[in-house]
Formats: structure tokens, C-alpha cells, sequence
């Protein structure tokens, strides 16, 4: 059977099963979007569109073609939208190539639209192509609630907060979001606080609940059914009675960092040192701190599974009384839940004949590799949409690339690797392809759900889910506008195995979203960029090697505008350094040697936070231009203060010898220094002023006035206490091990200011990494054993406390069982 007739046998099993599902089930698992199948001669004139299932606050986009966007008449923009269910709204242009569908209202929520789009009425089309078919869903409207334990109120504890947060699966009017939710205590209804953020969650608050002579409840309830969602149900809250001290609620974190944290129905003594009063079976060093009513344990070393943990009844609470007899509670640490996380944040590595990827991964048996290659003559209007160091599932990548790697990435085969928590992982890239200098590759990895270590009492081999996604064509969602949504792996997921109320539970298909990838872009570069503009409209671009810092001479780079046409070129001298006047304002900077090339965005946004230094300058002022610097930021009272001025006259119009008045201005606006020098040649002076010792603290001001023109800076004068370390640790011997396997090492630690640090809990963490045996004059020969594996986790070699002296001795023994190569 050949590939086409092949994928024409996925379609017909998919239409057939999905026109066989019963009524009842696929209420339950949400809108499915009817099939549309698209002509693949659109793609002359259409990239991207709007499909699959939406937002019902979302708007139409259609991306067309830079050729086709080339010949449209974009003061035509009525009558080019057709839909059933009919949709009012505007329509506009987002920019040059997309065109925007703005509803005048919010989308009918889980419903099917079908419409059309004119392109006739853009531009000259083929008579086929006249109108583009389109075919999207909305989200079923749906919500959960979420309770968080009763918290004590300051100073007596007499009443209490309820917090808790109701989460929409779709954005929901915040009127009508808070007339789902009641609460009331018997026949008295309690007010609720609420606060709306744009993510679609809603947190509410139940402020001064009253404490009864006796134990009261507090019903929380809510109902959807009028608002045509399928959600109903009732919590009650225990409010304990007045004068009982007891254990109210305990709540176990079983992450990746995990903790317990102990609610009571009155407020603790925080006079009361919590540490021992609470212990754990199996025994294991915990760290405990309380406040109000609630006490919070981290267990100091890696706890899994079920375990017991028990407060001292001589615990008291603010009025002195105490717990009485001890309260055992039955915890279990259950695993984390399957995921992948980024690993830094850098996008540019240099190249080195390989391209290694680190990520991390928890209780995944294997991750699905997909490597993206974004094209070069397409990565400019990539890079007018997209950041090149940040990208998520939602970025549409299939107008600028193709897949150029698929497979299956196992897990489990490394030595150390534990299910139970976030292990570490490299891939190289180089292994599954041959990276190019300059080129943007997507790094796409994704978990099906038989990938799963999680423990659940049950889960079949294989899902219909995956077995389409084993039968199913997805490198055809990339041929142009013949996406064939509904076979995507998006597509897939929403028809086999969504359930928005399972998303968050492991043991569901619905978790294993292909929106919980992990994405990230990797550009393999020796050169690094960077761009100052100024004022004058001088663009200066600086590059260096990323491998020896070392300036990049005979670099070309390419100023382009918005439009991606050529502003200019610039060569760099022996300094790394080009600089060209822009007459428009640029957009993206190319940089090219030889096979070598990097890219850099100018877009507005995009440039480096400066907010943590002062770069601000002065303005000029009667053609004079001063710049005030001191040696550091903050000083204590009595110190003496070095005010530097450099001055540059711009009008030549300042004489030899001109007078220069400074003055220094404590907080309270009070002159507490006068000084006049005259003004030398070089245009730098020095004024020294100081404080004393018991001066009033905060910010004075330095005020320098040169004829008309006055300028001035901040000074900060505190009471400093000095809170940072000088950590002194020597090791006799530059390589471990040999003969004599013991290391041992001296440390000392004293404070920035001279004090000798004394008595100082200390922690010291060993990590050894392999490295590549190397000799000089031998560089063609691999003295590494290719058989051997090494494999080391972080571990304690020293806790304890430095001496009085600041002192402390470090030893530690390799393991026999490290087998380095």
C-alpha cells in the first residue's frame, strides 16, 4: 500500500469513528470540530488560518503569502467574511500579511462555527480559489473550585479566612463568574472578596468567620446549570469551636520540593520554638517554622512514600494552652507528576561539531524528539513575530520550517536515574542531525501517555489516542494551507483524548497535552552581537567570538527596516566594532563571516533591561554637558564622600578658570557643604566633602552648578551592617586521588569588613563531572575508556559549623564505585 493510499485509510477510519461516537460521549469530552478538508492551491495565497478549537474571546486571523499580500487592495475590508452561526464584528489588518476578524461579542461557547473568506475581493485568484473555507469550535464553558484551609485571624484568633480559587476553562465575564459561588454559615450567607486576574482564574476570599460555642460549619456551594454549564457542588468547612486547640487540616506538597504544611484552630505561641516539636517515621531531619495559625515542615533529606509524622502535644497556642496529647497523622509522598523542564534559558551555542540540549524529566520512561529547521530566507519574518529566545507550543513555526527529525528518546537507561523527581538529561543534536552555523533549529520534546512511570492502579498498554497517532501522516499538517487539522497531533488529542476535567490528573490521556511540550530554539553561532543606538541615529554593532571573547575583525553585518528591506552594510574593524548612520529605523541585524552567522531583533521591547544601572547621563544644558560619578553607591555617616565631575563644552563657550559651585544638600534640604574650584583644561574635577559621624541618614544630594547650567546626583548615606562572607577553601593537591584517596582541605570564612566570622552553620556540596583527557603533544590519541560511564550526584562532604576562629577542615574520600573513565 502505497503512502497516499495509506493515509487515505487513516481519514476514513477517523471519519468513521468519529461519526459512530454516541451523543453522550462527546458532550463529554467537549466540541469536536467538523472535518474540512482544504484545497492544497490555497497555499498560493494563504500560509496560516485560524482552525481547531478556540478562545471565545478569540479573533479570526488569515495569514497570506508575502507574494499574493503584495497585489491586495487593503482598503477593502466589508463583506469578506461569511458565518453559520452568523458572527457580527470588524474587520482589519493586523499588518502586512494578516488580516483580523474582530467579533463584535465573545463567541457562543462550545459551538461549531463554519464561514468563508472572499478573496476575490483582495486580489485576482483562480475561480476555484475564490472562496477559502473555514472551520473552527469554541470551548465548552466548564470551572472547578479549589479550597485552601482555614486560616486564623490576628491578634485573638476569634475568627477566621476561607481563601480559595475558582479556575474557568475559558475567559468568563467576572460578573458572572461571582454569582456561581455561595457561602453561607446555617441561615446566614457570608460575603465574598473576590479578585479577577486575565488567566482565567478567580481567587475568592471569606473574610471574619465567627467562632461558635461549638463546632460550626461553613457551606461553600456552587452551581453552573444556569449559565449552561454542567457544574454543581458543596464543600463544608469545619469551623472549630471557640477555646479548642486541635489539628484542623494538614496538606502534603509531594513535588519535586516536597513539605508539609499543619493547620490548628488557634494561633501558636510565637514564642514557642517549633524545632523538635515535631518528628517523622521512618526518621528523618526536618526543618520547622510556624506563623499564625499554620506550621510549615521540609524534611532535610529525599522522603518517598507513605510516612508518619507526629506533633508534641506540649505545643501551645497564644493563650498558653497546649495540644495536650500527640496528634500522629499518616502522610504519603506521592511521585511527582510526569513533566519536562528547560534547563537556562540560552539560545546561541557555539559551535563545536555537536549541539547538546539539556532538559530535565520526571517519571517519563522517553520523551518524542521533533527537530525544526527554521530556513534562513525565511528566519527574518520569523523573527518579526517571534522572539529567538523564547518559544512556546502556541507559535506558529510552519510558514518558516520544516521537520527535518522525529523519534523516540528513551529515559531510562542511564545509571542514577530516579523516576521519583527531576533528573537531568542531555541530548546532542548532532546525532539525529548535521547543524548548520546560523541556522535556527525549534526543539520540540513531547509524552504520550504509555511514556508514563506514574504509579496508577490502572492504565492500558495503549490508547486509541496513540494508535492513531502511530497511523497518523503529521508531517502533512506542514504541507501549506492542507493541514488537515483533525489528524494533527493537536487534533488527534482533542478528539481522542481531551477531557478538560482529567487535565490535571496522570493517571488520564487528558494530562498528556501535546501543549505541555517543551519548546525551545537553538541557533549553533561563534558570533556574539551586540548594538547600542544612540541619539545621532549611529547604529554600532559590536561582535565577538563566543569561544574566546576575543573582538571579530572583517565581520559583514546587514541593517534591515521592518519591511526587511536593506537599510546598509557595515564591516567591522580589528575592535569588533561597525557602526552606520540609519536614515529608518532598523529592525534586525545580520552578522556574517565566512560559514558563521548570528541574528539579532531591534524591536521595540527587545532590548536588555538597564533598570539595575545608572545609564541615564545628563541632558545638555546651556551647551554643557556634566556627568557627576562617586567611587560607590552607600556610605556611613562620617565617611568621606569623593565627587567626581567631568565636563565637556559642547558651545566652547566656558573660558579657562570658570568657577565650578558644588554643594551637598543633607534630606531635611539643609547645605551642609559649600565648595567652588575653577574648571582646568581636561574638564574633570574631584570635590572631596564629608559627613559626620552622626549625621542625619538617607538621600543628600550633589549639586554642581557651572554658570546657568545645574546639575545634580543622589548620594546614599546609611547605617550599614556588613551581611556578606569572604570564603577562603584550599585544597592541597590540584587532582584528587592517587595513592592517597582522602582529600582534605582548610576553610576560612571572615566577613567583608576584616570581622572574623565565628560559629556559622556551614554546608559544603561535592559534584564531580568527567572531562576529556587531553596531553599537549598527544592531541591524536583518546586516552578516555569509551566503555566506561560516569555517573555522580551532588552530595554533603561537610555540615556542621565553623569554629571561633572562622575556621573549619573539609575531607572527603571519592567512592571505590566511581568508575571514571
Amino acid at each position: 500500500m502505497n503512502r497516499i493510499i495509506f493515509f487515505s485509510a487513516v481519514i476514513l477510519a477517523v471519519i468513521v469513528i468519529s461519526c459512530g461516537r454516541s451523543q453522550k460521549e462527546q458532550e463529554s469530552r467537549g466540541t469536536v470540530p467538523p472535518v474540512t478538508i482544504i484545497d492544497k492551491g490555497f497555499s498560493k495565497y494563504i500560509s496560516a488560518y485560524t482552525s481547531g478549537i478556540i478562545s471565545s474571546g478569540s479573533t479570526v486571523q488569515i495569514v497570506f503569502t508575502p507574494e499574493f499580500a503584495a497585489s491586495i487592495d487593503r482598503n477593502k475590508t466589508q463583506g469578506l467574511f461569511t458565518f453559520d452561526p452568523s458572527i457580527k464584528g470588524t474587520t482589519e489588518w493586523a499588518d502586512d500579511l494578516t488580516l483580523l476578524f474582530r467579533p463584535a461579542k465573545p463567541l457562543q461557547p462550545a459551538t461549531n462555527y463554519e464561514g468563508t473568506l472572499d478573496i476575490s475581493r483582495l486580489g485576482t485568484v483562480e475561480e476555484r480559489f475564490r472562496f477559502f473555507p473555514l472551520s473552527f469550535s469554541t470551548i465548552e464553558k466548564n470551572f472547578t473550585v479549589t479550597l485552601n484551609p482555614v486560616s486564623a485571624d490576628l491578634p485573638d484568633g476569634e475568627t477566621y479566612t476561607l481563601t480559595g480559587v475558582l479556575v474557568t476553562s475559558d475567559y468568563t465575564d467576572p460578573a458572572e463568574v461571582e454569582k456561581y459561588l455561595t457561602a453561607g454559615a446555617g441561615k446566614r450567607d457570608e460575603k465574598i472578596v473576590w479578585e479577577h486576574d486575565s488567566n482565567n482564574n478567580h481567587t475568592f476570599t471569606v473574610e471574619k468567620i465567627a467562632r461558635q460555642s461549638e463546632e460550626s460549619e461553613l457551606k461553600v456551594a456552587w452551581n453552573g446549570n444556569p449559565y449552561g454549564i454542567k457544574a454543581k457542588g458543596e464543600i463544608a468547612v469545619t469551623i472549630p469551636a471557640k477555646g479548642k486547640f486541635t489539628v484542623t487540616d494538614l496538606k502534603v506538597s509531594a513535588g519535586d520540593s516536597k513539605s508539609v504544611e499543619i493547620f490548628f484552630s488557634d494561633l501558636i505561641d510565637p514564642e514557642f520554638e517549633p524545632e523538635g516539636v515535631v518528628t517523622m517515621r521512618p526518621s528523618h531531619p526536618l526543618t520547622v517554622t510556624a506563623e499564625g495559625n499554620r506550621m510549615l515542615i521540609i524534611p532535610g533529606d529525599y522522603v518517598i512514600g507513605e510516612t508518619e509524622i507526629t506533633i508534641d502535644g506540649a505545643l501551645r497556642n497564644t493563650r498558653g494552652e497546649k495540644l495536650g496529647e500527640p496528634v500522629t497523622r499518616g502522610i504519603n509522598f506521592t511521585p511527582v507528576m510526569p513533566g519536562i523542564k528547560a534547563v537556562g534559558k540560552g539560545t546561541i551555542m557555539p559551535s563545536s561539531g555537536s549541539l547538546i540540549f539539556p532538559f530535565m524529566a520526571a517519571n517519563l520512561s522517553a520523551v518524542d524528539l521533533t527537530i525544526i529547521k527554521i530556513f534562513e530566507n525565511n528566519l527574518p519574518w520569523f523573527l518579526q513575530q517571534n522572539s529567538m529566545g523564547e518559544a512556546n507550543v502556541y507559535n506558529d513555526v510552519k510558514r518558516f520550517g520544516r521537520p527535518v527529525y522525529r523519534g523516540r528518546i528513551s529515559l531510562t537507561g542511564d545509571a542514577g536515574f530516579d523516576p521519583n523527581r527531576y533528573n537531568l538529561f542531555t541530548i546532542d543534536l548532532a546525532n539525529y542531525i548535521d547543524p548548520e552555523p546560523g541556522i535556527l533549529y525549534r526543539i520540540e520534546l513531547g509524552m504520550w501517555p504509555s511514556y508514563s512511570l506514574y504509579p496508577c492502579s490502572s492504565k492500558p498498554e495503549k490508547s486509541k489516542y496513540e494508535e492513531m497517532l502511530d497511523l497518523a501522516d503529521l508531517d502533512r499538517e506542514w504541507e501549506g494551507s492542507d493541514n488537515y487539522y483533525q489528524f494533527s497531533e493537536e487534533g488527534l488529542f482533542y478528539e481522542y483524548a481531551y477531557d478538560w476535567r482529567e487535565r490535571e490528573n496522570p493517571c488520564r490521556e487528558a494530562y498528556y497535552s501535546p501543549y505541555k511540550k517543551l519548546v525551545r530554539n537553538i541557533l549553533a553561532s561563534d558570533l556574539g552581537i551586540m548594538v547600542k543606538n544612540g541619539t545621532d541615529n549611529n547604529l554600532r554593532i559590536f561582535v565577538n567570538d563566543l569561544q574566546t571573547a576575543q573582538p571579530v575583525e572583517g565581520a559583514t553585518a546587514e541593517i534591515f527596516d521592518y519591511q526587511m528591506q536593506l537599510i546598509g552594510t557595515a564591516v567591522t574593524d580589528r575592535y569588533g566594532v561597525a557602526a552606520l548612520p540609519c536614515t529608518r529605523k532598523p529592525s534586525l541585524v545580520i552578522v556574517r563571516k565566512e560559514s558563521n552567522r548570528n541574528y539579532l531583533s531591534l524591536n521595540d521591547g527587545a532590548a536588555l533591561s538597564m533598570s539595575s544601572f545608572d545609564v541615564s547621563g545628563e541632558m545638555p544644558q546651556e551647551g554643557i554637558r556634566a556627568f557627576i560619578f562617586t567611587e560607590r553607591d552607600v556610605r556611613r555617616p562620617g565617611d568621606t564622600i569623593f565627587v567626581g565631575l567631568i565636563v565637556k563644552d559642547v558651545a566652547s563657550s566656558l573660558p579657562a578658570g570658570h568657577p565650578v559651585h558644588f554643594e551637598l544638600i543633607n534630606p531635611m534640604g539643609q547645605r551642609v557643604d559649600d565648595q567652588v574650584a575653577a574648571l582646568n583644561d581636561q574638564g574633570f574635577i574631584t570635590f572631596t566633602t564629608l559627613t559626620s559621624a552622626d549625621a542625619v541618614t538617607g538621600n543628600y544630594r550633589a549639586q554642581v552648578r557651572i554658570g546657568g547650567a545645574s546639575f545634580s546626583k543622589t548620594i546614599k548615606v546609611e547605617t550599614v551592617k556588613p551581611n556578606r562572607l569572604r570564603i577562603k577553601l584550599d585544597f592541597p593537591y590540584a587532582v584528587a586521588g592517587g595513592e592517597s584517596r582522602a582529600v582534605r582541605g582548610d576553610m576560612k570564612v571572615s566577613w567583608l569588613n576584616g570581622t572574623v566570622a565565628r560559629d556559622l552553620k556551614t554546608t559544603v556540596d561535592l559534584l564531580l563531572k568527567p572531562v576529556k583527557t587531553t596531553f599537549e603533544r598527544y592531541g591524536q590519541y583518546n586516552f578516555d575508556d569509551p566503555v566506561a560511564r560516569f555517573w555522580f550526584e551532588s552530595q554533603t562532604i561537610f555540615d556542621g559549623s565553623i569554629n571561633s576562629s572562622g575556621e573549619a577542615v573539609v575531607s572527603f574520600t571519592p567512592d571505590d564505585e566511581l568508575n571514571a573513565p
